[in-house]
């Protein structure tokens, strides 16, 4: 089973490993073959809350990993790291609410 099918076929069981699913999808979407960032981005797409709140859910979840993974040996992984956070700043940037850290008043 995919992480596609767990969210089309068991919606709660997808909304519960959010913080693993969400953050290896914003990383997945930059997949250097179209077939596997396609799936990844529709697992974005089709979790019950969609990208945008999803990632603004998991937010400090997914900068760890992508900072993990700008990290690694490899290259590829790197770039799709930095893709990631590419995509986390320009929704961060349609979103006001978006932060990693506790509000300053």
């Amino acid at each position: 089973m995919t992480c596609l099918d767990i969210v089309r076929h068991a919606p709660a069981v997808a909304n519960a490993i959010g913080a693993t699913l969400v953050p290896l999808a914003v990383l997945g979407t930059h997949e250097a073959t179209e077939a596997a960032a396609s799936q990844w981005r529709q697992v974005l797409d089709e979790l019950a809350y969609g990208m945008e709140r999803s990632v603004r859910t998991h937010l400090v979840a997914t900068l760890a990993l992508l900072q993990t993974t700008l990290a690694s040996p490899s290259w590829a992984l790197r770039r799709q790291a930095a893709l990631g956070l590419a995509t986390v700043a320009n929704l961060a940037g349609t979103c006001t609410r978006c932060t990693t850290g506790p509000q300053r008043k």
